[in-house]
């Protein structure tokens, strides 16, 4: 008798890992290992089939990731009949806004590009009350504190897609100036090549300034998020120095900017 899904053997090996904030040049190296042995992206994890050749690979890419102080765990698994390969170009489910109205978010300390963009898409189009915590370990069980951009992160990164993309596709934002911001988040957070390098770098410059001159993780998101109503605000290229056509600024609303509570 065949085997059913629920008996079936695993025939793949996933790699989970996360590393500690400041450490991406190490992000990107992992990122281009894992991309050099095959390695699938499939949500938060990466895939190779189960063979003692791929998991050696894993097990010294694993070694990798706990020296730079990272976490790190390989598992066995089965893929699931009809769920395909990992599509980077898959539709992500879409999600009503009023549902993530007035929550705490939570990601990693020192926000970089990536965290400052999706803090400034949802306080700007998705939730305006939004009110923002810092931690190293997601927040689990049924909390009404949403995780963003770290490890366990509901939106977190997804194939090629970085954090930033996943919120705007996760809550139907489609607009043409939301999808160059995106492209610009995800070529300096991964370090790949962007369709306008010179933005890109300036984005870049920019973010490190921040990083540079904000002490406090709060104060640095804030102006990350400042940054960011700026990048979109402003008129695209040869349009003139007016405000931008339909642009309404962010909320300033003093309850909306406390988060300390």
């Amino acid at each position: 008798m065949p085997a059913t899904a629920a008996t079936s053997a695993p025939d793949r090996l996933l790699l989970l890992h996360e590393l500690p904030p400041g450490k991406s040049t190490g992000r990107v190296t992992v990122w281009r290992r894992l991309r050099r042995i095959g390695a699938e992206s499939v949500g938060a994890a990466w895939a190779l089939p189960l063979d003692e050749e791929n998991r050696e690979a894993f097990e010294w890419l694993r070694g990798e990731i706990v020296a730079l102080g990272g976490r790190c765990a390989i598992f066995e698994a089965r893929e699931v009949s009809g769920a395909g390969g990992p599509d980077e170009t898959a539709e992500v489910a879409r999600l009503e806004r009023s549902g993530y109205r007035r929550r705490v978010w939570v990601t990693r300390p020192r926000p970089g590009i990536d965290r400052m963009a999706s803090a400034w898409l949802i306080r700007r189009f998705v939730d305006p009350e939004a009110r923002f915590e810092f931690s190293e370990k997601a927040p689990g069980g049924r909390s009404r504190r949403i995780a963003f951009d770290m490890f366990g992160a509901a939106f977190g990164h997804r194939g090629r897609r970085c954090s930033f993309e996943v919120l705007a596709a996760s809550f139907g934002l489609k607009e043409s100036r939301i999808r160059e911001l995106g492209g610009l988040v995800r070529a300096v957070d991964l370090h790949e090549e962007a369709a306008d390098p010179a933005a890109a770098r300036m984005i870049e410059r920019l973010v490190a300034g921040l990083r540079a001159s904000h002490a406090d993780d709060f104060g640095l998101l804030e102006a990350g998020m400042a940054l960011f109503e700026a990048l979109y605000s402003s008129p695209p290229p040869g349009a003139g120095t007016g405000q931008r056509a339909g642009a309404r600024p962010a909320p300033r609303d003093g309850k909306e900017r406390r988060q300390r509570r």
